[in-house]
């Protein structure tokens, strides 16, 4: 599996997408654990998930989601998450 997808490393607190960013991948965590959620308009910061090793996030884009709502980032020191480029919608 590892060939066939990117991956990345991020540090505690880098995100790995911000809220309006493309919403055009979905990730996997492949070690470590990412932190979803937003900042409120006086600046404080409200978690609505976090998520661990095998867990998948992003997974609006393939509902249709344009941009992303919420923000993700790393909540500990070295994580993989496993980028899936693109998305393809189907009809079943």
């Amino acid at each position: 599996m590892a060939d066939k997808h990117t991956y990345n490393i991020y540090k505690k607190d880098e995100f790995i997408y911000f809220p309006d960013d493309q919403a055009t991948h979905i990730y996997m965590i492949v070690s470590g654990r990412v932190r979803i959620g937003h900042y409120q308009d006086d600046g404080k910061d409200i978690v609505t998930a976090i998520l661990s090793t095998d867990e998948i996030f992003g997974e609006l884009a393939l509902a249709g989601e344009k941009k992303r709502l919420r923000s993700g980032h790393g909540c500990k020191h070295h994580h993989l998450p496993l980028k899936f480029n693109g998305t393809k919608r189907i009809n079943v």
